[in-house]
């Protein structure tokens, strides 16, 4: 079902909230210093910047989605929701390039719902935000290094 900007399923029969006209939201990905520990390191976080009425409609949306945990006793993944960014009351000109998507967790999806988005202990990503940064770009270069690397083959007839 979608409304408004905000992808969701369930068939409940709750409804998702509708962001008034003034209700702004800007997302930026930010980092902080982490000095808590033998050296200084980088931190992702993310930033959320709202008016009130861009607060109560992410509050509204957090509420659906609780509503859906509680109402969910299906083992499969519930359906997220799914906030585009570029789509109100996202300000595109102001947020960096990123979605929001809640996903309710019951101790009947757990399992599926970690799956679906790859969460496990060996999947958190920790320490400094600079090198995994340098290791997502190292890892690219080689895929786009392998690319040119391959012999030319035009497309068959």
């Amino acid at each position: 079902m979608t409304r408004r900007g905000v992808a969701a399923g369930g068939g409940t029969g709750a409804r998702l909230p509708t962001p008034s006209r003034s209700a702004e939201i800007i997302l930026r990905q930010g980092f902080v210093i982490d000095a808590t520990g033998k050296q200084q390191r980088a931190v992702p976080e993310v930033v959320i910047v709202a008016n009130r009425e861009g607060l109560e409609y992410l509050s509204g949306l957090f509420a659906y989605a609780a509503g859906q945990a509680r109402r969910e006793r299906d083992r499969a993944p519930a359906d997220p929701v799914h906030l585009p960014r570029g789509q109100e009351p996202i300000n595109v000109r102001l947020s960096d390039d990123m979605d929001i998507r809640v996903a309710p967790l019951t101790s009947a999806n757990r399992a599926a719902t970690f799956r679906r988005y790859g969460v496990t202990l060996q999947s958190r990503q920790k320490g400094s935000l600079f090198d995994r940064y340098r290791d997502i770009a190292a890892t690219q270069y080689q895929k786009v290094a392998r690319r040119i690397d391959e012999p030319f083959q035009p497309p068959g007839p």
